[in-house]
């Protein structure tokens, strides 16, 4: 396909494009050609009836002046002339104009497009991936079985009292500069990072890496996110991180996914600011306190807890 081709289909597309997103754009110049050409064909007409008028006058043999039938002739001549240059003129431009709207029409279009596929894929506070786009990373990483895929889930801690204390209005500026302060720590790394809801965050990475490596990443994760209350007065921010790598600890990613919250929720038990790469163990004593803590509300609702004071002396 030459040049040419290749520019007129491209044009072709756009004004069909166009005509199906706004086709009253296109009624309107159609209106505009044939009001044109009813006023052409009504000057034409003037003209043609001061010829015949001049031709009758001829074939009558009534006394006609020389100089007023030349005047005629130059006048159709002109008349002519004229509307044949509009005829050429007037629909280039009306049609110039209307490839153009329809031209920005199109672009318009695209730009809201993208501006779709990207709320349909970032988190709209943060600018992070969200979680479904997360989860579909982290499938497709972990599909690649010649590198390891190690899965950071990072909670903020106290967020709530944030929230309760300084409103929800500094609670988001403070999601906002936790989501800069991944960016910053992840620079480095090919790593998939998003905000998986509320005050928590996923981060994900591929590669051939040491577990220290991926120690040093956590430090530097929690080092950033609290230097980040730098800039907000009275905040002191601070998160727990639980990483599962795979395939040590899981080739599945909802597994991946589930071993990280459970080492996250050992740092959480185990004072918080801090990161705690998964063990078996880990949801073992995480059964172990669920149940402890069932067994207690159902002792609390059936009365069955006594309590008894005891006097020091």
């Amino acid at each position: 396909m030459n040049c040419l081709q290749s520019y007129t289909c491209r044009h072709l597309s756009v004004a069909f494009m166009s005509f199906i997103r706004s086709p009253h754009m296109v009624r309107k110049y159609l209106y505009t050609l044939l009001w044109f050409y009813l006023f052409s064909i009504f000057l034409v007409a003037i003209a043609w009836e001061f010829k015949l008028e001049s031709f009758a006058m001829y074939a009558m043999n009534l006394p006609y002046d020389q100089d007023f039938e030349d005047a005629e002739r130059w006048r159709f001549v002109l008349t002519s002339t004229g509307f044949a240059l509009l005829s050429m003129v007037v629909p280039f431009i009306l049609l110039k104009r209307l490839m153009q709207r329809l031209q920005d029409s199109y672009n318009d279009l695209l730009k809201s497009q993208a501006l779709s596929d990207s709320l349909a894929r970032h988190d709209p506070l943060s600018g992070l991936l969200n979680r479904r786009v997360f989860h579909e990373q982290l499938v497709a990483r972990l599909e690649q079985p010649s590198s390891q895929t190690a899965v950071f889930l990072i909670d903020l801690d106290k967020f709530k009292l944030i929230n309760d204390s300084h409103g929800h209005a500094v609670g988001d500026a403070a999601i906002c500069a936790v989501a800069e302060s991944l960016r910053e720590a992840t620079a480095g790394w090919q790593a998939s990072v998003a905000r998986l809801g509320g005050d928590e965050f996923g981060l994900a990475v591929s590669g051939d890496f040491t577990q220290v490596e991926l120690a040093t990443l956590a430090e530097s994760v929690l080092a950033k996110i609290a230097a980040s209350s730098a800039d907000l007065p009275r905040l002191a921010l601070s998160a727990t991180l639980g990483i599962a790598i795979s395939p040590l600890d899981g080739s599945d990613a909802d597994i991946l996914l589930q071993h990280a919250d459970s080492a996250m929720y050992r740092g959480k038990n185990g004072g918080r600011a801090t990161f705690n790469f998964y063990e078996v163990s880990f949801e073992r004593e995480q059964r172990q306190q669920e149940l402890c803590a069932q067994e207690l509300r159902q002792a609390i609702e059936h009365n069955q807890i006594q309590p008894f004071m005891h006097r020091n002396f």
